[in-house]
């Protein structure tokens, strides 16, 4: 396999107006009440290699994600989360500054939970996966994302139970569709509003897809242990030959030794009829491991996916940083993947602030 380099990636992220939904203000705090949070991320991706020369570019870009959430009662959220960040892809062979970026609105979820049940509606992310967001490392989302169904318009709920000694499990369940309203449009840079005739599967503007989902951990035996187990129906859309079906398992191991802190994930998804297309299955493998001491990190990531009649592509990427007490980090990383048959490298640079109120 032949490397390419790419250089790539500041980012700077805060933290500003509060938690996201996952982390909505608790049921011990007075409401109503308004917080939130703001990401930054600014990010360089120069691939200075390729087989395909079209793919040797400099792309210099923002991920901005402001964030705010209404506290109507201690049990009732309304969470509204933008993302600022490029809607276009750039040319090939053209490098790009700071431009085609767009604000849209990725989730704007009203929530009503307790400690034994949730139920919520509007518009989010179904809980299919979670390597797209959690696998260590600076390009830790490559392949996994493609499974990051956001921007879907529903209702959902969840129910958790447990014991001291088997730990805590919460089974949920949604029913969604992709947004076609006006907000699947952006601003600055519109990238168009969705249409149901743009087809794909799940866009079909009725509640015919859903998610089923089991997550849990806290068990005595297994300390550090986490897992997630899902399943996701997608119904065609109006170029799709089939519904897509799928199934995803992953897990997680936090554990800390003296001052070293390790952070384990492994995770496993399988499309059938994957992307609306009769008889092609997908399948989507990703590891990661992190090791972190007195604000140090050093990831390393690797991910699989293979498409019946189609690529078998890998990514593998290397980072390490350094995170300062007033809340600056700093990540340098290194990638190779094979994607379509095209070899490249990639090395990056991430810079990272955070702040709450």
């Amino acid at each position: 396999m032949e490397l390419r380099n790419t250089f790539a990636v500041v980012a700077i992220a805060a933290s500003a107006f509060g938690p996201a939904m996952s982390g909505a203000a608790s049921a011990e705090e007075k409401a109503p009440l308004i917080s939130g949070s703001l990401s930054i991320e600014i990010e360089n991706d120069n691939t200075y290699k390729s087989d395909d020369p079209d793919a040797e570019v400099n792309d210099l870009y923002t991920t901005t994600e402001p964030e705010i959430i209404f506290q109507f009662l201690p049990e009732l959220s309304l969470v509204l989360h933008g993302v600022l960040e490029p809607v276009r892809d750039p040319g090939p062979g053209d490098d790009r500054y700071f431009d085609d970026h767009g604000l849209y609105l990725e989730q704007a979820q009203l929530t009503y939970e307790t400690d034994l049940f949730s139920v919520y509606g509007g518009k989010f992310t179904p809980n299919f996966g979670k390597a797209w967001d959690e696998t260590p490392g600076v390009f830790g989302n490559d392949f996994n994302g493609d499974y990051e169904f956001a921007e879907q318009i529903g209702l959902g709920g969840s129910v958790s139970f447990g014991t001291e000694a088997a730990g805590r499990h919460t089974l949920g369940a949604s029913v969604f569709f992709a947004d076609t309203t006006i907000f699947s449009e952006s601003v600055i840079t519109n990238r168009g509003r969705t249409e149901k005739s743009d087809g794909g599967v799940g866009n079909t503007e009725t509640l015919d897809n859903f998610v089923v989902s089991l997550d849990g951990g806290d068990v005595r035996a297994l300390p550090g242990v986490s897992y997630h187990l899902a399943y996701i129906h997608r119904s065609e859309g109006e170029d799709s030959t089939a519904d897509e079906n799928g199934l995803v398992g992953g897990l997680t191991l936090e554990h800390d030794i003296d001052a070293v802190s390790i952070f384990v994930l492994a995770e496993y998804a399988h499309f059938m009829d994957a992307d609306g297309v009769d008889g092609v299955d997908r399948d989507v493998l990703t590891g990661g491991v992190q090791l972190g001491w007195n604000g140090w990190n050093l990831a390393l990531t690797a991910a699989n996916r293979d498409t019946d009649g189609g690529t078998n592509d890998t990514v593998f990427q290397v980072s390490a940083g350094y995170e300062f007490e007033f809340g600056l980090a700093i990540d340098a990383a290194w990638k190779t993947v094979e994607e379509g048959d095209v070899d490249s490298q990639t090395v990056g640079v991430l810079f990272a602030y955070a702040f709450e109120f």
